[in-house]
């Protein structure tokens, strides 16, 4: 069995077939080689699985794996740590792309105490609006890496909780493309929340920076795929208000996940003082509202809204907090807790413990 790898490149795949010769082109053009390439297959329906084991036929570093049923994106997101060898993870996903000199770069600034690692990345517009590109622009020219902390690259845990309070609910990392991570911190840390579909990313990088710090590479060495049939499209055209119900599952954890403590002293030391409680319950009304306007909407009632906001409320106890939410609500969070119980909730997410204090 070859000896593991210092990097573990993980590729995991869903009917990518239109970019994933060029994601694995990507690799191979790495002047780092101690690497294994761990595609993990999420039963593509289209040749995805058939061009990667093309890829493990001609190269040993590559290893194929193709899941026994879907798991969704993040289930085969953190299938992929789990069967990962190195004592780094990178991410890379099928349509987006990986500089030759990614891996040696991102190493290179590394000491023993390193969990989290990010650099500069492009972006590649295909299929995408002309309205929707300008506003992503604007987004990652304010949130960035180089604004959010003046060009400074060894960024402490402090200094981090801090960024994230000044730019609330803000990815200024980027996509799991422009990160390394060491696998350590998935059995530090807890793997990614499968209760998210939109920013399970950036929750997780928040979970590990806000405890270690991180650093910056402050180089293009990565280059992130924005098209019609990403995820985050998909999202945005299909699913925009669960979207906004991962906002809601994040400021929870940030309130009642021990592993979240650096980032609620942080708040606590803002003046005036970041009350975390009062925003979750402000947020959590504001999206209730929302919910059950489109319900009782005269034109085209969508009940969908509120289904998803009552199975949301039901799995996370935090929900309780919140003393004027109407009878109604209350006691659909009740009826949904009989159907779904909140212990088998609690086995499936693994990556935190989600007590209070």
């Amino acid at each position: 069995m070859r000896q593991a790898p210092v990097v573990s490149i993980c590729v995991p795949i869903y009917n990518g077939a239109s970019y994933l010769r060029e994601c694995l082109d990507s690799i191979l053009a790495q002047t780092f080689p101690d690497f294994e390439v761990l595609i993990v297959d999420d039963q593509s329906t289209d040749e995805s699985y058939e061009i990667a084991q093309r890829y493990a036929s001609r190269d040993p570093r590559f290893r194929v794996m193709r899941n026994q049923h879907n798991l969704g994106l993040v289930g085969n997101w953190n299938q992929c740590v789990l069967l990962a060898r190195g004592e780094w993870i990178k991410f890379l996903f099928q349509d987006d792309l990986l500089e030759a000199k990614c891996l040696e770069r991102m190493l290179s600034v590394c000491r023993p105490d390193t969990s989290i690692v990010a650099c500069k990345r492009k972006v590649i517009y295909e299929e995408v609006s002309k309205d929707l590109q300008e506003r992503f622009e604007r987004y990652i020219g304010r949130y960035n890496m180089d604004r959010v902390f003046n060009n400074e690259t060894n960024i402490s845990p402090e200094s981090f909780c801090r960024a994230v309070l000044d730019n609330w609910f803000c990815n200024f990392i980027g996509e799991p493309t422009v990160v390394l991570l060491r696998r350590s911190v998935f059995s530090r840390f807890g793997f990614f929340n499968s209760q998210l579909i939109q920013v399970c990313d950036f929750e997780h990088w928040i979970r590990v920076a806000s405890n270690t710090g991180i650093i910056y590479v402050p180089e293009f060495l990565a280059s992130f795929r924005s098209h019609g049939k990403a995820a985050s499209m998909v999202n945005l055209n299909s699913r925009k208000f669960r979207m906004y119900l991962d906002e809601l599952i994040c400021y929870h954890e940030f309130m009642f996940n021990p592993l979240y403590r650096p980032l609620r002293y942080c708040a606590s030391q803002q003046q005036p003082p970041f009350d975390l409680k009062q925003w979750f319950a402000m947020k959590v009304k504001e999206m209730y509202k929302i919910a059950w306007q489109a319900s009782k909407d005269h034109s085209n009632p969508d009940p969908s809204f509120l289904s998803e906001f009552t199975e949301i409320a039901s799995l996370f106890p935090g929900f309780r907090i919140i003393k004027k939410l109407p009878f109604s609500l209350r006691f659909g969070i009740y009826k949904w807790k009989l159907r779904n119980s909140l212990s088998s909730h609690l086995g499936l997410n693994n990556y935190s413990n989600a007590s209070p204090d």
